[in-house]
């Protein structure tokens, strides 16, 4: 537990499959194809406990467990080793340390089916992790973190020096339920996924620039997200796709669930952070997709170089790629380091998260104020005079025009207009009163479609950029910028004081956090500092809204209850056994589920079977009735139908069918992002039209 522990310049290796090796298991028969054991018997004096058939996966089989294994909060630094042949490179849980180059050339890891494995049973930002200048090559999965915080992946190369299939070198980086990290300048190369992320949550994460980005060369797809990822930027990265066919998607990213706008909005004068990522630039023409599924709202904003600017995969997206003007013309002006370039020291770091906050505050009270003179208190007239198609033109407009900022609820009315504005005119009202809210702008693109370009251009540049306007919806977006870096900055300041050994000041500056993960994070700091009271404590001022929060308690609860009676994990009855796995099988993942399956990793030795990498039910296009669910064979495994009626007022019921003994969870959220409510799904045993109305 201190800065000095090292593992430096040592090979860990064992051959497989008949290799002559040092190591080999003598009672590992390879002859045996793996739909069967692998051994005559496991449990045979003189089995090597190190060297082991791995989840019957050909891959691996064969391969020792792991070069490293590291449980418990030591501070290590892991330097220039080489790990070949193991399942696991380094397999770790709760755990702090570094995986770093020294005097050499880094650490290399050649054939394990996970490079590093970081599984934590406890989500403490004190078990946060530097994983630098490293060297991934022939893997299944690089860099795999399950259920952490604080972490930085930083100039790693995976599949770079000597790329093979993309087969053969599946995931770069695979992230679940980890929050509040950094990856940058990173080097991915002929990959099948080169970054994966489910669950980055309500905290802000960065895949993104320090000194050149990450780079992502002839990837199958680049990056993949699911789920909450609310504020997590993908910002000035390099996307380089020469080849296509199979080897190539047709996206370079595949955004499932929620993601904040890429790129920063200046408001009323200007851009101040376009999104930066370049696409193919020695050939900008081709390999430009972004794709997002239908439910997924947000605004990307470029710079004005054509292989800055993406192209949508569907041109039925939600999201929307903003090609108002931008003040850079060059990537590299926008592209600046994290918040603080670093080297800073912790006054600075108050003084950051000082000014962020007093600009928030500024921003709220703003917010409030102009909510106050939405519509000028005349929104009854004014939905009036719109639906009154008798006004005169000239009339509305001024009276319109006069009266805003106008709410959504006379916009759309403007929008939709059955006698419909001239499009001059309908652009003078929209300039004060862009750009439109989330609620608002699909009932805008829909009415671009049918007025002249030049009209409709103006009104899209106003989407991005409308000086002098000040609307709810462009100080919304400067309050989201506002928290976004006032979030980096807090986690440069709890690295920069974790890394520092002074874990109070850490601790003290997330105590002033209200959000969920924060507290969660809090909960297993105190577990891990012994204040077993005050974990209890935070625990129970977490709101139990989901079923997540539930499980969540239940499973700390546990915790604190056993070290209470100094008794540890490995004292659970079988009631907490049951209990801890019924957790850890819950799908999609939930932060309770991947902390329970370490648990049962770390003390039961048992595996969990990961959830699915597509994180929702599968979705069937047509319209949903009784019949299309009937009709639905037994090989399909999932039924997810679209909501009847829709659209709806005040009520809708979405139908669904999964099997029996099956769990699933339905999770809503608004076109923000936010979660709105989350329903617990049970399979059942026939083809009953099965539905929750969602009020």
């Amino acid at each position: 537990n201190n800065n000095l522990s090292s593992i430096k310049s040592c090979h860990f290796t064992c051959k497989t499959m008949g290799v002559n090796s040092t190591m080999l298991d003598p009672y590992f028969i390879t002859t045996i194809i793996p739909t069967g054991n692998h051994y005559l018997n496991p449990n045979i004096s003189g089995h090597n406990p190190f060297y082991s058939e791995y989840d019957y996966n050909p891959n691996t089989e064969g391969y020792s467990l792991e070069g490293i294994y590291i449980v418990g909060r030591g501070t290590i630094a892991i330097r220039d080793n080489v790990f070949d042949y193991s399942a696991n490179g380094i397999w770790a849980s709760d755990a702090r340390f570094n995986v770093i180059q020294g005097t050499g050339t880094g650490n290399s890891f050649i054939n394990n089916k996970w490079g590093i494995r970081i599984s934590n049973m406890i989500p403490s930002p004190i078990y946060g992790h530097t994983i630098s200048n490293n060297t991934f090559q022939n893997f299944v999965y690089g860099i795999s973190i399950f259920g952490s915080k604080n972490d930085i992946i930083q100039n790693n190369f995976f599949n770079t020096f000597s790329p093979g299939s993309q087969a053969g070198n599946q995931k770069g980086i695979s992230l679940d339920q980890t929050t509040n990290f950094n990856i940058v300048d990173n080097t991915f190369t002929h990959l099948q996924y080169g970054i994966s992320c489910n669950e980055s949550k309500n905290v802000a994460s960065l895949i993104g620039y320090q000194a050149g980005g990450n780079t992502f060369t002839n990837c199958f797809l680049p990056i993949r997200t699911s789920g909450n990822n609310s504020m997590l930027n993908i910002r000035c990265n390099n996307f380089v796709n020469s080849t296509g066919g199979l080897d190539y998607s047709g996206k370079n990213w595949n955004i499932q669930g929620s993601l904040p706008d890429q790129g920063q909005s200046g408001g009323a004068t200007n851009i101040t952070f376009p999104a930066g990522n370049r696409f193919n630039q020695l050939f900008p023409t081709l390999r430009k997709e972004i794709n997002a599924s239908t439910s997924v709202y947000f605004k990307y904003y470029p710079h004005t170089k054509n292989y800055t600017i993406p192209t949508k995969y569907a041109p039925g997206a939600t999201f929307n790629i903003m090609t108002g003007t931008a003040p850079f013309t060059s990537v590299q002006a926008a592209c600046t380091p994290s918040s603080t370039g670093g080297g800073c020291d912790p006054p600075c770091y108050m003084q950051m998260l000082q000014t962020q906050t007093n600009a928030i505050t500024l921003l709220k009270q703003e917010y409030i104020d102009v909510q106050n003179t939405v519509d000028q208190g005349q929104t009854t007239v004014l939905l009036a005079a719109v639906q009154n198609n008798n006004t005169p033109v000239n009339t509305l407009k001024n009276q319109l025009i006069g009266k805003s900022p106008l709410s959504d609820t006379v916009l759309t009315m403007v929008i939709n207009r059955t006698s419909p504005l001239p499009p001059p005119v309908l652009r003078d009202v929209l300039k004060p009163n862009s750009p439109v809210s989330e609620k608002v702008y699909p009932a805008l693109q829909a009415k671009l479609a049918t007025v002249p370009s030049p009209f409709a251009d103006s009104i899209q540049k106003y989407q991005t950029i409308s000086p002098g306007c000040r609307t709810l919806t462009t100080i919304n977006l400067e309050i989201a910028v506002a928290e976004n870096l006032r979030q980096s900055v807090l986690n440069e300041a709890v690295n920069y004081y974790v890394s520092n050994d002074s874990v109070p000041e850490a601790i003290a500056l997330l105590e002033q956090e209200t959000n969920k993960e924060t507290k969660q994070g809090l909960v297993g700091a105190y577990i891990d500092q012994g204040n077993y009271s005050t974990a209890l404590n935070k625990l129970n001022s977490i709101p139990l809204i989901a079923d997540e929060d539930i499980d969540f308690k239940n499973l700390y609860t546990m915790y604190i209850n056993l070290a209470v009676q100094q008794k540890t994990l490995w004292d659970m009855d079988s009631t907490q056994l049951q209990m801890v796995r019924d957790i850890a099988s819950v799908c999609p993942s939930t932060l309770a589920s991947v902390n329970a399956s370490a648990v049962l990793e770390v003390v039961v030795g048992g595996n969990t079977a990961p959830c699915p990498d597509n994180q929702t039910l599968r979705s069937i296009t047509d319209n949903s009735s009784q019949q299309n669910l009937l009709n639905i064979s037994m090989e399909d495994i999932e039924y997810l139908g679209n909501n009847i009626p829709n659209p709806f007022n005040n009520s809708t019921q979405i139908p669904y069918f999964i099997p029996a003994g099956s769990k699933a969870k339905l999770e809503v959220f608004g076109m923000k992002g936010e979660h709105i409510k989350t329903y617990l799904l049970t399979g059942v045993s026939s083809k009953n039209y099965s539905g929750n109305k969602a009020n």
